[in-house]
Formats: C-alpha cells, sequence, structure tokens
C-alpha cells in the first residue's frame, strides 16, 4: 500500500501550483479526479499490525526468523487483539 498525502482541499490539490511543485504526484491527481482513490481501511488494529510487520521484517533482515515464523508471530499477535477487542466490543461490525 501507498501512502499518498494531499492537502487537506481538492482546491489545493487540483491547483497548477501543487503540479509544478510536486510532479510526480499526477498519476494520483488523475486517479483522485477520476474518482479511484479510497481512504485507509478504519482498524482499531492497523497501528498493531503495523507496528507488528516492522518488526517482522527486522526479524527476517538480521535472520533471527524465517519469513513464515515471522509471519506467523504477527498473524498470533493481530488475532489475540481482535479476539480481545471482539468480546470487549460484541457489537463492532467491521472487525
Amino acid at each position: 500500500m501507498i501512502d499518498v498525502s494531499f492537502p487537506p482541499y481538492k482546491s489545493d490539490v487540483y491547483s497548477p501550483t501543487y503540479l509544478k511543485t510536486l510532479p510526480t504526484m499526477a498519476p494520483y491527481i488523475a486517479a483522485l479526479k477520476l474518482n479511484h482513490m479510497m481512504p485507509s481501511i478504519p482498524s482499531p488494529h492497523f497501528p498493531l499490525f503495523d507496528s507488528e510487520m516492522s518488526n517482522a521484517i527486522g526479524e527476517v533482515t538480521f535472520k533471527r526468523k524465517t519469513p513464515a515464523q515471522a509471519l506467523a508471530e504477527v498473524d498470533r499477535k493481530v488475532s489475540a487483539a481482535v479476539q480481545q477487542f471482539k468480546q470487549v466490543h460484541p457489537n463492532w461490525h467491521t472487525e
């Protein structure tokens, strides 16, 4: 997933000055104009997942774990957090 950060107002994004300043944003602006962009998925577990994936990458990079071991650890921790969340918030509809 690529994190593309736009200014808060579309009028600023569509201004010629913005594109001249950041010409590499042209494909993203074109996708925005065509309504082909979606915001990130709002999950209370994304920060944990993101942190654990960073840890997993480090573990694999420094050969302390295999990719399968590192991903299994991410899965275990995030799944445990999701299960705990479901117990506390049984009516939460997106997890």
